[in-house]
């Protein structure tokens, strides 16, 4: 992909300043999820009217995930955006991968000042708990997957599509999933998922961190 513009050249001569200061902030949101999370984002985006998202989605290891974000702040590939990021969220799922794939893009968010939001076995474990608490006992992704369906939050092919009744949730029942989360996201899980020296802490969601630093920005 082309460069990163410098700010400079999108400020236009003449442009009032007003309209500056009045610009609204941009998220950068890069996610492992080509169509949960990507239609999810996209849905959410209604509850902040102070913010823009620019949702990047591909499927590869979290480290990879995390090192496309540090390219566009840095403004290699992927980095032709006129204007900077207020905050970046590199959204990643367990699944399968290793825990030094995790480790590894840890770092690379730290560098640039990104959040890692981890969910533990997968994004799923998030969207049961619009309606639930993710039981303890929800340690992988089939288990995650098969509530989410059961629940009716996802449907379509694979089950990967939102259904057209929880899109009607996202921004609405927040809070219950913040509440929910907050349940099985136990002292022990935090700690693990702090440390980050393995991935035994299903099930587990950062969003709730994502959502906070998006209510912040929002309101600021």
């Amino acid at each position: 992909m082309a460069g990163r513009s410098s700010k400079h050249t999108s400020l236009k001569k003449g442009r009032p300043r007003a309209n500056i200061r009045n610009r609204k902030k941009r998220c950068l949101i890069v996610s492992g999820g080509e169509v949960t999370e990507a239609r999810y984002f996209e849905v959410l985006k209604a509850r902040y009217q102070n913010l823009v998202f620019c949702v990047k989605s591909d499927v590869g290891a979290p480290d990879q995930l995390a090192g496309y974000a540090s390219a566009v702040v840095s403004g290699g590939e992927g980095g032709a955006d006129e204007d900077g990021y207020e905050a970046i969220f590199v959204v990643v799922d367990v699944d399968e991968f290793r825990v030094e794939r995790f480790q590894m893009a840890q770092r690379k968010c730290d560098l640039v000042g990104a959040l890692l939001v981890i969910s533990n076995p997968c994004f799923e474990v998030w969207l049961i708990d619009y309606r639930q608490a993710c039981p303890d006992s929800f340690t992988t992704t089939k288990a995650c997957e098969g509530k989410a369906e059961a629940l009716g939050l996802v449907g379509g092919r694979r089950n990967k599509a939102l259904s057209s009744s929880f899109v009607c949730d996202v921004a609405d029942a927040l809070g219950n999933a913040m509440s929910n989360a907050e349940r099985h996201n136990t002292d022990e899980r935090k700690s693990k998922r702090e440390r980050l020296d393995s991935l035994d802490f299903a099930p587990w969601t950062d969003m709730p961190a994502l959502i906070d630093s998006l209510d912040r920005l929002n309101q600021g």
